[in-house]
């Protein structure tokens, strides 16, 4: 899957994969504010999203299905 698998996001609590052959793939839903950074795990399995409302989020790239959460006490603005 490397490089032909990406995210993208905006001001809105949700960010969407994409695959290069198929288009949008998914739409994570789960945040509460603006999605301010997402990344992948290095085996594109996993993708990981943080946001304004202080959660880090963990998600099944394939499903969507959200796998974990962190709650801190700061604004995430990059993951790598």
């Amino acid at each position: 899957m490397a490089h032909s698998v990406f995210a993208a996001g905006s001001f809105f609590p949700h960010f969407v994969i994409f695959q290069s052959t198929y288009g949008q793939v998914c739409t994570m839903k789960g945040h509460r504010k603006t999605v301010t950074s997402v990344a992948f795990s290095p085996d594109d399995k996993c993708v990981v999203s943080g946001s304004f409302d202080l959660t880090v989020r963990i998600w099944d790239a394939v499903t969507g299905r959200e796998v974990g959460i962190w709650r801190y006490a700061g604004s995430c603005v990059a993951l790598c």
